[in-house]
């Protein structure tokens, strides 16, 4: 109300003005509350507040309006109330049934408005705006090439987000217990239970080659010498984040996701760009992600945009058979045809997986619900 009330003194309005020169809608926005209404209007298209701000401004003058009448301060109201049908998605399909009054309660219910309110078509896009937009390859490569990840810690987060699709607060709260030694295990992948948006648990994979950068990590001096400051405070290490800030407690969110402004300013000395931020390397993963499917005659797909796609039936087969096919279809994400280089990279990560591909192609067959 105190912007109402400023306005109205430096126009000189008289708020109890409530009828207008003649009946007709135009006359009507000569009225204070419309003029009020135009100048919030006026003060969303400056991008001054956005129109839910000026939407509840203006709430609070029609409340002061209806006050006003109830205390016999004005004769009426200088706006009017109309009633609006909101449509309901209907359960029989849409089918009006002639002669029977079937679903006309499900049509709709109904709203009582004013005009006042700010139109949507003001409405503005938020800076913060919450949809995602996946990395170009070209942006991941100056994302990687830039100083700002050559650090072991900046990297390790932007990995986790784009190969596991892990949010910067997931990150930011990543269990150190989490990370094994990957040397010590044959496991081609590693299942990582964690706790997401919302409190729900959810299942992620992590590499070989990921488990063991992580690994690294956890047990350098820097990692080390902030786990002690946690221990201090905390007094063990079970519960202990993997990445801790320098006074060896939590990482924020925005700490996570700082990285990513320090890419950007270092582009701009080179005259490049990069619009995406942190949360956009989760829809990078989504996008170059995988999904789960029919196929007629393959267990697995790899196209040359890195997106990865599974038959469902193999989740029937052993598990080693299982860790078989997800291998062979990661390693395509870097040798995307069968030649030699592309067999000994599967190998290299998964030594005896000669053993399962015989398995499947033995038993493939015969996987059944």
């Amino acid at each position: 109300m105190c912007l109402f009330l400023q306005w109205i003194e430096i126009n000189n309005v008289d708020w109890h003005e409530v009828y207008a020169v003649s009946d007709s809608d135009k006359a009507k926005y000569w009225l204070p509350v419309y003029r009020y209404r135009k100048y919030l209007i006026e003060k969303v298209i400056a991008k001054q507040i956005d129109r839910d701000t000026a939407n509840l401004y203006i709430n609070h003058v029609r409340q002061f309006y209806e006050w006003a009448r109830k205390q016999r301060r004005i004769e009426k109201l200088p706006f009017k109330y109309k009633t609006k049908v909101i449509k309901k998605k209907r359960k029989d399909g849409g089918l009006d049934l002639l002669f029977t009054d079937y679903g006309r309660e499900e049509k709709g219910f109904t709203v009582t408005i004013t005009d006042l309110l700010i139109p949507k078509k003001y409405k503005q896009k938020k800076s913060g705006d919450t949809s995602l937009s996946p990395y170009y390859q070209e942006e991941l490569k100056l994302l990687y090439s830039s100083k700002a990840l050559s650090k072991h810690g900046p990297k390790l987060r932007v990995d986790l987000a784009v190969q596991c699709g892990l949010r910067a607060e997931e990150i930011a709260t990543f269990n150190a217990g989490h990370v094994v030694d990957s040397s010590l295990s044959n496991k081609p992948v590693y299942y990582i239970t964690i706790v997401g948006k919302f409190d729900k648990e959810r299942t992620i994979i992590v590499s070989k080659g990921l488990m063991a950068s992580l690994w690294l990590y956890r047990n350098d001096k820097e990692h080390q010498h902030r786990l002690a400051k946690w221990q201090l405070e905390h007094g063990n290490c079970d519960d202990a984040p993997l990445f801790l800030n320098g006074s060896g407690s939590f990482m924020f969110r925005k700490s996570v996701g700082n990285v990513i402004s320090k890419v950007r300013k270092e582009l701009a000395l080179i005259g490049k760009e990069l619009k995406r931020d942190f949360h956009d390397l989760s829809s990078t993963f989504e996008t170059n992600g995988y999904k789960v499917k029919s196929f007629q005659s393959r267990w697995g797909s790899c196209t040359p945009r890195g997106r990865v796609d599974f038959n469902w039936k193999i989740i029937m087969a052993p598990d080693r058979v299982v860790d078989y096919v997800v291998v062979h279809e990661l390693c395509h994400l870097k040798q995307h045809d069968h030649s030699p280089q592309f067999w000994k990279l599967v190998e290299i990560i998964m030594p005896d997986f000669l053993e399962s591909k015989e398995c499947l192609r033995e038993n493939g067959a015969s996987l059944m619900v």
